[in-house]
């Protein structure tokens, strides 16, 4: 006992350790799962955002325009107003294309705009012009019309904090870096890294060896919106969202940058808490847990012995019931054997005396004929159920050899169209062109199929349809004979297979036993899917040969007849019967 007790002991650490250990992880797996969510919502907000500050943008571009033109009104007017502060200089361009200051100095960029604008007229907004100081400035170019003549342009210099800071005043005091880009990758503003402004994109020297990566810029650049991830030596991980600016002839990308562990930041606190929680919950609830297990282990024991019990005597009633089998079949032999010599001897003895009773009384009397024909008939019908008998017990061991169960399908098709033209049934087949190799004995294949057809026009005495439906897989190969009869009752269903079980007055209850004894003598299966009224679809699967290689199942456990629960394939209207011969 002493020794128990610290093996239990360790056994409780060890089983202590890895729940903690599981828990950790899948506390992980949802942290980290939480998380992106909370970040894709995030990305989706950021970009929304960013969609409006753009929007914001652009109007104010738009009133930047009005505001040039309004400009020019005043100056050549010689009248000073308090609201156009925005321009640093201004200027107005003739329709023969000189070029008159109006208000400040140009910078030499002016000029080449003007020469654009007079080619190509249009609202025109230049590169950026970066000063030494990090200050960044812009020219705005708008044509002049004399109603619908045109008269020239107006011109301004204008700082970017004019065009950006109306429109950027929404998200002051928010943790979110603003990045704008230009067309040709110029960076116009960087709030978090002030010192890029004016460097390129991808830019060179010192900047390649801090970012990992180019991706999200390069985006930009191509005037995509989206969002996406960026880092920069090593600072925490940005998440991004950005859209394209349109401002007269250019193209500018605005992005706003928020730290990743910002976003997460509460997620991870509230799963810190929780799992600090269950950790100490896990804890107190341990000993508790193994204690009961313990106990619980001599109660699955027991559960275990009767288990193994019950499969013992369950494998000895089916090894009893293959030897009664077995035996009855012996003694069917016997009997048959017994039986048959009086039958030939009773059915001449009454033809016999019907002929000599005719020859007697001179001419045939009816009575003593439909009695003679009744006792032939009977007669009849007893071999027939003799031969079912001998068929059964007597059933030679398959002799396969490599056959093709697509060409053996089809001439057993080709045997029985004339009976079921007789019948009027209709047989629809579809045979997969696929190889159909197996190892085979085709006289007693085509007997399993005859007693499967041969119950389906029993069943369909006015007639109906059958279709034959061939599939093959890469270990097996999947015969379904499907009719459209009454179907099975679910009473009679797990019956059907049993030896001697029929519903039919004249049945001997051995066809369908003796289909699934060849078919499983093949090394493959039979069962049957059906309802009353929705018809019956018997599935045989044969093991396939490709090539050399035959793939041969694993033996199943001995099990009383019945019906799988593989689920039936497509149905055209499945094939029924009105119960097995």
């Amino acid at each position: 006992m002493s020794e128990a007790r610290p093996k239990a002991l360790r056994w409780t650490l060890l089983v202590g350790l890895a729940v903690v250990l599981v828990f950790a992880g899948i506390a992980g797996f949802l942290y980290r799962r939480t998380e992106a969510r909370v970040v894709s919502d995030y990305e989706r907000q950021q970009l929304a955002l960013v969609r409006q500050t753009a929007g914001a943008v652009e109007l104010r571009w738009e009133d930047i325009r009005h505001r040039l033109d309004r400009t020019l009104l005043q100056e050549n007017r010689g009248r000073r107003i308090r609201d156009v502060g925005e321009f640093e200089a201004t200027f107005q361009v003739s329709p023969e294309g000189r070029l008159k200051v109006l208000r400040g100095s140009l910078p030499p960029a002016v000029a080449a705009l003007v020469t654009r604008q007079k080619s190509e007229p249009g609202s025109y907004l230049s590169e950026p012009l970066f000063a030494e100081d990090g200050s960044v400035k812009l020219i705005a170019l708008e044509p002049l019309f004399d109603g619908a003549r045109p008269a020239g342009a107006a011109g301004g210099v204008f700082a970017l904090p004019e065009l950006l800071g109306p429109p950027l005043r929404g998200i002051e005091g928010m943790p979110i870096s603003i990045v704008i880009l230009n067309e040709s990758g110029s960076v116009l503003a960087n709030t978090h890294h002030p010192e890029m402004i004016g460097r390129r994109i991808p830019a060179e020297g010192s900047c390649l060896p801090c970012h990992r990566a180019f991706t999200t810029e390069q985006r930009m650049l191509r005037g995509e919106e989206g969002a996406g991830k960026i880092q920069v030596t090593r600072n925490p991980v940005g998440v991004v969202a950005f859209t394209p600016v349109h401002l007269a002839n250019r193209r500018w990308s605005l992005a706003f940058s928020t730290r990743h562990g910002l976003i997460a930041q509460t997620t991870r606190s509230g799963f810190m808490n929780l799992f600090v929680l269950l950790t100490v919950f896990l804890s107190l609830t341990l000993a508790a847990t193994v204690f009961i297990f313990r106990l619980n282990q001599k109660r699955r024991l027991a559960e275990l012995k009767a288990q193994a019990a019950e499969r013992r005597l369950k494998f000895e009633q089916q090894l009893q019931h293959a030897e009664q089998l077995a035996a009855v079949g012996k003694m069917a032999s016997h009997i048959a054997h017994e039986i048959n010599t009086p039958l030939a001897s009773i059915g001449l003895n009454v033809a016999y005396l019907r002929t000599e009773v005719e020859r007697y009384a001179g001419a045939k009397i009816a009575e003593i004929q439909e009695v003679s024909e009744a006792v032939t008939r009977e007669i009849d019908r007893l071999k027939k159920v003799i031969q079912d008998y001998l068929r059964f017990a007597r059933m030679q061991k398959p002799a396969p050899e490599r056959r093709s169960l697509g060409q053996i399908s089809e001439n057993f098709l080709d045997f029985i169209a004339k009976e079921a033209e007789q019948r009027r049934v209709k047989i629809h087949s579809q045979i997969t062109a696929e190889p159909t190799y197996a190892s085979l004995d085709e006289n007693l294949v085509r007997q399993a199929l005859l007693n499967i057809v041969r119950n389906s026009f029993e069943a369909m005495p006015d007639g109906g349809e059958i279709r034959f439906e061939l599939r093959a897989f890469e270990k097996e190969l999947e015969l379904r004979i499907s009719d459209n009869g009454p179907g099975i009752t679910a009473e009679h269903l797990p019956r059907i297979f049993d030896p001697f079980f029929t519903t039919k007055r004249e049945g001997t209850g051995l066809g369908l036993a003796h289909t699934r004894k060849i078919v499983r003598e093949h090394g493959g299966d039979v069962r049957c899917e059906a309802r009353p009224g929705s018809g019956t679809t018997f599935i045989i699967t044969l093991p396939r040969i490709l090539g050399e290689k035959v793939f041969l199942p694993a033996q199943p456990e001995m099990e009383p007849a019945g019906i799988s629960s593989r689920a039936a394939g497509p149905h055209f209207g499945q094939g029924g019967r009105g119960g097995p011969s």
